[in-house]
């Protein structure tokens, strides 16, 4: 059986033997969802915000994507610091388009735009690869 992610020109993204887990914003649809997971990445995705904590709190993840709602909304973020998770954060810039001019002191490791699939998968496995030695497991 051929999977979605080798339909779409990719392979699993995996990284020191393992696939990559990616947490998701709960604001973001489940069509990016499946989207990550076409692409090969291990997701974990709640719809609300409750069941999104309980995940954080509970899983180990290698990268968060941030949806940003607002000019000044950085749940994801935020939500990672009260769990004391340190993982690389990247902000989906669809609140305007443009990358806030702190985005380094904001603590993201980067930002993607909506949505170019090889932008993603580029991106992402890059970070993680930065981040690898300080990421659990």
């Amino acid at each position: 059986m051929v999977s979605c992610a080798n339909f779409l020109g990719s392979e699993d993204m995996i990284i020191d033997g393992r696939r990559i887990s990616v947490l998701l914003s709960y604001r973001m649809g489940i069509g990016l969802r499946e989207a990550y997971r076409m692409l090969g990445f291990h997701v974990l995705w709640a719809e609300a915000k409750s069941e999104f904590i309980e995940i954080v709190k509970n899983n180990d993840f290698d990268i968060a994507i941030e949806w940003q709602h607002g000019r000044t909304d950085y749940t994801v973020r935020d939500i990672l610091r009260q769990y004391e998770k340190n993982v690389p954060v990247v902000l989906y810039l669809n609140y305007r388009g443009q990358p806030p001019p702190d985005l380094n002191q904001l603590g993201y490791a980067d930002t993607l735009k909506i949505f170019d699939i090889n932008e993603l998968r580029g991106k992402l496995l890059r970070i993680v690869r930065e981040h690898r030695d300080s990421l659990p497991r």
